[in-house]
């Protein structure tokens, strides 16, 4: 990963948590100046803005409208974005331990 492209990323103040920083930092996409490549998505968890660049789990609240083969499939996509993040929050835990 080209780690230049978080270079719009701030770090705020000890509790900010890191979906407000995503909203202040500039836009992300193509011809911007934090562009990912193409058909690049980031993980990201609920707290996260939907759609763009961001693939987030698929709510709740928005299940009930699903039918029965399409809430199987966004449970599915939950549980496989979970299981991703899960060893992202593992390399940052590891990442904090070292800093210290």
């Amino acid at each position: 990963m080209d780690i230049s492209a978080c270079s719009g990323w701030i770090p705020r103040a000890g509790g900010t948590h890191d979906a407000v920083s995503f909203r202040l930092m500039e836009p992300i996409g193509p011809g911007r100046n934090l562009d990912l490549p193409p058909n690049a998505k980031l993980l990201a968890d609920k707290a996260y803005p939907d759609g763009g660049s961001l693939l987030t789990p698929i709510r709740a609240n928005q299940m009930p409208s699903l039918n029965n083969r399409d809430r199987r499939q966004a449970q599915r996509f939950n549980k496989l974005l979970f299981k991703r993040r899960v060893k992202i929050e593992h390399v940052f835990k590891e990442m904090k331990a070292y800093k210290r």
